[in-house]
């Protein structure tokens, strides 16, 4: 879980997130 949720941070201080890379990052929190 620790590690998603620093994925998840790595993936949001992107510049922008296009709607699939979004998609994915909902898809791994619902999970």
């Amino acid at each position: 879980m620790v590690r998603r949720v620093a994925d998840l941070a790595e993936t949001l201080r992107r510049p922008v997130a296009t709607p699939d890379q979004t998609r994915e990052i909902v898809g791994m929190r619902r999970d």
